[in-house]
């Protein structure tokens, strides 16, 4: 089923509603419907559970809305096919770590699960860079049609399991990775000379590292949890990151933002990782459930 909604439509129809949320009256039926959980029978559920599962991510749940990470699809379903045999535990909004802490954490086993971006992936599995060619995978088909092959899984995802610390679940498709401003510098970036000199915040990827330096920019390795103050603190002049990453971002990263531009170089990726001491503590039968 598709939805077609012109500019002119939105704009008419378009009505904050009291409190400042928004009317959900032009959105489709799919984006406004929420999984809910009974805060009592999630208490029971925890207690007859015979597994837990620490879930954690950096963005809020609150915002399925605005931002893909089906926290609440991933509860919902891992409880109900392990049968109740596995409680999953959302911990959100960056309480249980950001990016590459996040992914070590998941690696020692501190975190049983996780949403990292694919680039948090990389200093163990530098071969998953590939996805950072610059203009390469044009589209979320081309993306889709790169992970779902099996030179895939067998080069890159089957390297990352035989390390024996992190077991890749599934991938996110949030969208095309923008050049920013941050709202101290406040310029529209259209071509290399617009940050030219410039510090440009990167996630710890060497393929967009290069990409900046051939560009005339400095890239600047940046942790994610600290994206916000490099911007308000004059450390960075620009972001690379997708709109949904910008918006989402911890600690208010989206009040430091300037200018963004959609220049399409690198399609964003974001994956669900889990620990595989996690995962072999699991009978066989609720591993399979859980994958």
């Amino acid at each position: 089923m598709t939805y077609e909604i012109s500019r002119r439509d939105i704009i008419k129809k378009f009505t904050l509603l009291s409190g400042g949320s928004i009317a959900t009256s032009l959105f489709p039926a799919w984006l406004q419907a929420s999984i809910s959980f009974d805060p009592v029978e999630e208490e029971k559920k925890r207690k007859a559970a015979k597994y837990i599962m620490q879930f954690a991510s950096p963005y809020s749940s609150d915002n399925w809305r605005l931002s893909p990470h089906m926290h609440q699809e991933i509860k919902h379903n891992i409880q109900n096919l392990s049968r109740g045999k596995v409680f999953v535990e959302i911990i959100d909004q960056g309480k249980g770590g950001v990016g590459t802490d996040l992914m070590a954490d998941v690696s020692r086993n501190t975190k049983s699960a996780a949403l990292v971006s694919v680039s948090n992936l990389t200093p163990i599995a530098g071969e998953l860079d590939i996805l950072n060619i610059p203009f390469w995978l044009e589209d979320n088909q081309s993306y889709l049609n790169l992970i779902m092959s099996s030179a895939f899984n067998k080069r890159i995802l089957s390297k990352i399991s035989k390390d024996g610390f992190i077991e890749p679940l599934f991938f996110y498709f949030p969208g095309f990775r923008t050049i920013t401003s941050t709202k101290a510098f406040a310029k529209i970036i259209r071509t290399p000379s617009d940050i030219e000199g410039q510090y440009v915040r990167v996630p710890p990827s060497k393929t967009l590292r290069q990409l900046y330096i051939l560009a005339g920019a400095k890239p600047r390795k940046v942790p994610w949890k600290n994206a916000y103050k490099a911007a308000q603190q004059g450390q960075a002049q620009a972001m690379d990151s997708s709109v949904i990453g910008l918006y989402n971002g911890p600690n208010g990263l989206k009040d430091h933002l300037g200018v963004i531009s959609k220049i399409n170089s690198v399609y964003d990726g974001w994956i669900a990782i889990a620990s595989q001491k996690w995962m072999a503590s699991l009978d066989s039968t609720t591993r399979d459930q859980v994958k």
